[in-house]
């Protein structure tokens, strides 16, 4: 990146969870489309208004030149994304089971961070 940029900051963001997003494992769920993951694959999850409200943190201080992974603390098994949402999901014939943690530290020694878990409580109580 340095040698296109002089300053940057990157972003690398687990799976995002919002009212206006187009895909992803929640919004299949609850649009009834299958998935190509199986029940027990664990996810890391993050609200995209959260995101929003980390890069306008992220830009306000000195934060050039920078890398952070972006998403909930820990992650969530996609049956419990389920229950949640109390929705079923389609798991497809030949599912592959999947397993997303990156660690967070460096981000929330800089922002409060939920975990995964609570960015889906929040939701699935809006999409209720």
């Amino acid at each position: 990146m340095a040698k296109y940029c002089e300053h940057y900051l990157i972003l690398r963001c687990s799976a995002m969870i919002g009212n206006y997003l187009a895909k992803g494992v929640l919004k299949d769920i609850l649009d009834g489309r299958p998935l190509f993951v199986t029940a027990t694959s664990k996810m890391q999850f993050v609200d995209a208004y959260e995101v929003g409200a980390i890069i306008d943190r992220l830009t306000k201080v000195n934060n050039s030149n920078q890398v952070y992974n972006v998403g909930g603390i820990s992650n969530l098994e996609v049956t419990v994304a389920m229950e949640m949402l109390g929705r079923p999901a389609d798991i497809q014939k030949g599912a592959q089971f999947q397993f997303y943690e990156m660690s967070v530290a460096k981000l929330a020694e800089k922002y409060p961070l939920k975990t995964s878990l609570d960015y889906v409580k929040d939701f699935a109580k809006l999409v209720k």
